[in-house]
């Protein structure tokens, strides 16, 4: 009996000896792992303290005499694991989304991440073992208080099932916001980075990666407060949008964007390509001469703005024609002054110079074929050719239809003008002989057209509600 209570004794002892104590551990993490790993570790140091009132510090000594809780994702696990046979054990995490790995061996827990946030599950994980709940702030749910606190685990945890996950703030008017702004954040007097980050720290906790911020008219927009930014990225939360931000503007808060104050851009009128990038102009609205626009430049790939001009006076700016050779925009103003042709650099979007034309147009093409303009005069299909320097050379008198006339291109043999009431492209030789109709299939309004070798691009605005479409036509036979 005796021989069986001392055996029992020895392997309680040895277990205790490959638990890490709590309240005399140090918290090792490397120098040069990412930014998020710091905060990782700083939040860990503040639940132990809660739980023991003892606080661990935290460094980059991985000294085997200490009592030690190592916190690394797998790309600098090396930095403080030189073993590789420990290291080895942790492969398993490669290449895996937002997953940990614990491991205890003697005096040490190691918390490793197949990523940062991977990492901030499992450190966030021990801080719930150990009675910190993730709504310990929020609820303010009981923290329990322990003299003595051994650790011990070993542990892998899965990818989780659904990739993002997180928390939308809606209808903050009734609760959040006279909340943050008359006592948490009082003298900003709106949700700001003090919310932020609690909110943040929460989703981290719940093992969450995303945020749909507060976009009520109440508050200011989420970036408005550029701390609150950094706050999001010290604990690697994404910032995503909501229903009234698919174009990464909170048109709701009008701190962001106020139509009154910033003009409505949000109508397509003329637009081209070079090939790199595709040209448009946009619009608020105005159908006078007072009208204001804006150039803005797309990155043909990705379909992302890279710059936009401040307003300009180009009337309607019906359609942009490209000169390959002068590396200039040419915008159509139309209506009300259809003679004018306003230059614009196509790197910087710079305003360069004004040009009077011979007619009143309300579309233009450059043919690089045979160095002239063509350009569309009111009345059905009836085009004109111009020299390179804008002087008139022919008109020639086409069909005519009750279609609404748009924006045109050119190839080196045909002319392309694209329609509006009956969606179509109508072709044109060059010779002024009609060529075909073909319908398109978009929905909403097409306003111009423009091509990269058999690729054509409609851009136009929808039917539903006033917003710019961009359209991929493949052309065959």
């Amino acid at each position: 009996m005796k021989k069986h209570i001392l055996t029992l004794v020895l392997l309680t002892l040895a277990l205790a000896a490959r638990a890490v104590d709590l309240t005399r551990c140090h918290i090792v993490i490397s120098e040069n792992d990412v930014l998020q790993v710091k905060k990782i570790a700083t939040l860990l140091s503040d639940d132990i303290e809660r739980v023991t009132h003892c606080r661990p510090s935290i460094d980059a000594s991985m000294d085997a005499n200490r009592c030690i809780v190592a916190l690394a994702t797998l790309e600098h696990l090396a930095d403080i694991c030189p073993d590789a046979a420990i290291a080895a054990q942790f492969k398993t995490l490669e290449g895996k989304w937002e997953c940990y790995k614990i491991m205890t061996l003697g005096q040490q827990l190691l918390i490793v991440g197949s990523d940062p946030r991977g990492l901030a599950y499992g450190a966030l994980h021990v801080s719930e073992k150990i009675g910190v709940s993730p709504w310990y702030w929020w609820a303010d749910v009981p923290i329990p208080h322990r003299k003595k606190l051994n650790y011990v685990e070993n542990f892998t945890s899965s990818p989780p099932s659904v990739k993002y996950r997180g928390i939308f703030i809606n209808d903050e008017d009734w609760g959040l916001k006279p909340w943050a702004s008359k006592n948490y954040e009082r003298e900003l007097g709106d949700i700001g980075p003090r919310t932020y980050a609690r909110v943040c720290e929460l989703i981290l906790r719940l093992k969450g990666n995303m945020l749909g911020p507060a976009m009520h008219s109440c508050t200011g927009a989420f970036y408005s407060h550029p701390e609150s930014k950094l706050v999001a990225d010290s604990l690697g939360i994404i910032i995503t949008t909501s229903h009234c931000e698919p174009l990464l503007i909170n048109t709701a808060a009008k701190t962001e964007w106020d139509i009154d104050r910033d003009g409505d851009w949000r109508i397509i009128q003329g637009g081209t390509t070079d090939g790199k990038f595709i040209y448009v102009i946009v619009h608020n609205g105005d159908k006078t001469a007072a009208a204001k626009s804006r150039l803005r430049k797309y990155d043909i790939n990705t379909m992302e703005p890279v710059a936009e001009t401040d307003p300009l006076q180009v009337c309607h700016g019906n359609d942009i024609a490209y000169k390959p050779a002068e590396n200039e925009l040419y915008v159509v103003h139309c209506y009300p002054n259809g003679d004018t042709v306003s230059v614009f650099d196509a790197d910087t979007l710079a305003f360069k110079r004004q040009i009077k034309l011979p007619v009143s147009i309300y579309c233009m093409s450059y043919d690089e074929t045979l160095d002239c303009f063509w350009v569309g005069i009111n009345g059905g299909d009836t085009f004109a050719k111009l020299t390179s320097d804008f002087k008139f050379v022919k008109r020639y008198m086409s069909r005519m239809h009750n279609y609404v006339t748009q924006g045109m291109d050119c190839d080196d043999r045909y002319l392309y003008f694209v329609r509006y009431k009956k969606n179509c492209i109508i072709v044109y030789e060059k010779n002024g002989t009609f060529v075909g109709e073909y319908d398109l299939a978009f929905s909403g309004e097409p306003e111009n057209i423009s091509h990269v070798g058999d690729t054509f691009y409609i851009t136009g605005n929808g039917m539903i509600s006033k917003g710019g479409l961009i359209y991929k036509v493949e052309v065959k036979n």
